[in-house]
């Protein structure tokens, strides 16, 4: 097995990363506001999206990969198409900073938790 380091391209610290369903693709939230995807072989940056206003906290893949939910500074989770980065929907007052956000294993429903100490379950846009 190899392995390889590589350096992102922001100089702000990244937050989380989580790896897709299939493993070829890397999710990363980080502090300059932007969530990540890159190409887990070559290391390459794939996609950028400046999802949220400061701070980007957390960011997962659906499960099939097509889709993106995030957490960030702005009191609101963030759902962004995995190829093309367009925004797809955002929910706003969650009532504190989201902590974690997830999709339900159907990818039909988004989970987020917050700093102020709330859970929320949205149904999640297609």
């Amino acid at each position: 097995m190899s392995e390889s380091t590589h350096q992102s391209a922001s100089d702000q610290i990244i937050t989380d990363a989580r790896f897709s369903a299939d493993g070829k693709r890397l999710v990363s939230a980080s502090y300059d506001a932007t969530v990540r995807v890159w190409d887990v072989e070559s290391g390459k940056e794939l996609k950028r999206i400046q999802a949220h206003k400061q701070h980007a906290y957390r960011a997962a893949f659906s499960p099939d990969g097509k889709r993106i939910v995030s957490g960030g500074d702005d009191d609101a989770v963030g759902v962004w198409d995995g190829h093309s980065g367009k925004e797809l929907c955002k929910y706003p007052g969650h009532g504190a900073d989201p902590k974690d956000a997830v999709f339900f294993p159907d990818g039909k429903r988004i989970a987020a938790t917050s700093w102020g100490g709330t859970a929320r379950v949205w149904r999640a846009p297609r």
